[in-house]
């Protein structure tokens, strides 16, 4: 759902030993969500018009995604490990040291940019700060703000893709 929401660190795939990994975890009683209704594995304007869940739901993570060609979330956010645009607007590729999934992560393979934003967050949070808020909105709603143009998502999503 669009809105800002406070996360947490706290662990993603915690079934498996060999998996689990930091990830940002609702820092509240959850998030609430709209889900893929009628099983086509799309949510879709006729999904959002039969409502929300009634309860909050308390494992929407944010979690890493592989590289963000093939893997994804059934309802996370997810973060690929592929590129990143960094704070002067460049395209920062990670692809050479980021793994494509968890069978690759080892020695030479990482998260790649997704250890990136969790170093930063882990890292520079100031003493005591035990959240962050997570914006999450449509591609419509920069249109709100004369700071975005209109076409910012489709240019930074193109430039990831490039790299």
């Amino acid at each position: 759902m669009e809105g800002q929401h406070h996360y947490q660190f706290g662990w993603h795939k915690v079934s498996d030993e060999k998996t689990v990994y930091r990830a940002l975890r609702p820092a509240t009683a959850g998030v609430l969500v709209f889900r893929d209704k009628n099983g086509d594995a799309a949510l879709t304007d006729d999904d959002i018009a039969r409502g929300l869940d009634e309860q909050p739901n308390t494992s929407i993570n944010i979690h890493w995604s592989g590289v963000g060609r093939a893997n994804f979330s059934a309802g996370c956010q997810v973060l690929a490990g592929h590129s990143y645009i960094n704070a002067k607007g460049e395209l920062v590729p990670c692809a050479k040291f980021a793994a494509t999934s968890y069978s690759e992560l080892g020695s030479q393979k990482t998260r790649g940019a997704y250890n990136v934003f969790t170093d930063l967050l882990l890292a520079y949070a100031p003493p005591g700060v035990r959240t962050i808020a997570y914006t999450l909105g449509q591609d419509g709603t920069l249109r709100l703000s004369d700071a975005w143009k209109e076409e910012f998502v489709h240019e930074t999503v193109g430039k990831m893709k490039r790299s």
